[in-house]
């Protein structure tokens, strides 16, 4: 099990961030190049990226889309594992020593268990991402709540604690959504830098969009992709120049990992 002082000191060490309220910072505009998209992706990906912006301003204390602007952290999410690029992640995060946090899907963890024990024991951040990636705008409140129950107890199964931090497929939400998730005493986890990592597959250009346009305080988005595997070493390089400290999403935002 991991310590508060491991996972705590490098953060320390980078910096000490004034704590607040998400209530009380400024929360970011979604970003991220979509130029490589068609005209019509463009403008659906803009759409939600609108939608999530008004429901963290609307529903703050439940939707997070960024940490707090003003400390120099930001934290690599990793979404739709466990899978067969999970282990190269992994030993890339461990070669410089890094921590990031992994939104899996629960039926992806029965081939791949032991992976995602040790990204767990390894002391990254394990969040719920769905049972099997449907857009949870489209289920019923009980095939939502069935969705998010499934989700957790096959991640317990496996790690032995329940995630406290859940990402809704493509980020998309509503009230309804939200209603459900908040009834289920987790956090809402969005992003607020979208590297476009399934589009972009050369490892140079990619790293070089997302270094100039990240801000402190953001919640990168990455997935399990092998352009993803690529670009990580080139990303925290890039990250750790420009004097950022790389921090899980509970430490960026302050909260638990965890259920307790």
């Amino acid at each position: 099990m991991r310590s508060s002082l491991t996972l705590i000191l490098p953060l320390l060490l980078a910096g000490i961030c004034q704590v607040q309220l998400q209530s009380t910072y400024p929360i970011y505009q979604i970003i991220g190049d979509i130029s490589a998209l068609s005209e019509d992706a463009q403008a659906s990906v803009q759409s939600v990226r609108d939608e999530d912006f008004e429901f963290a301003q609307r529903r703050p204390d439940s939707v997070k889309i960024n940490g707090n602007p003003d400390c120099n952290r930001v934290a690599i999410t990793l979404d739709e594992g466990p899978g067969e690029n999970t282990q190269k992640l992994l030993d890339i995060l461990e070669q410089y020593q890094v921590k990031a946090t992994f939104f899996v899907v629960g039926s992806h963890i029965a081939d791949y268990k032991d992976v995602l024990i040790k990204a767990y024991e390894q002391g990254h951040t394990i969040g719920a991402h769905s049972w099997d990636h449907r857009d949870y705008r489209t289920l019923s409140e009980d095939e939502l709540q069935d969705d998010i129950s499934k989700t957790e107890n096959e991640i317990k199964d496996a790690i032995g604690v329940v995630p406290n931090l859940v990402r809704p497929p493509y980020a998309t939400i509503n009230d309804a959504v939200v209603d459900v998730l908040d009834k289920n005493n987790v956090k809402t986890i969005l992003w607020s830098l979208d590297s476009q990592d399934g589009v972009v597959k050369d490892p140079q250009t990619l790293a070089e969009q997302i270094l100039k346009e990240v801000r402190p305080g953001e919640i990168i988005l990455l997935h399990h992709y092998q352009s993803t595997v690529d670009v990580l070493p080139l990303l925290i390089e890039g990250l750790q120049a420009q004097q950022f400290a790389l921090a899980t999403v509970d430490q960026l935002l302050e909260i638990e990992a965890y259920k307790q």
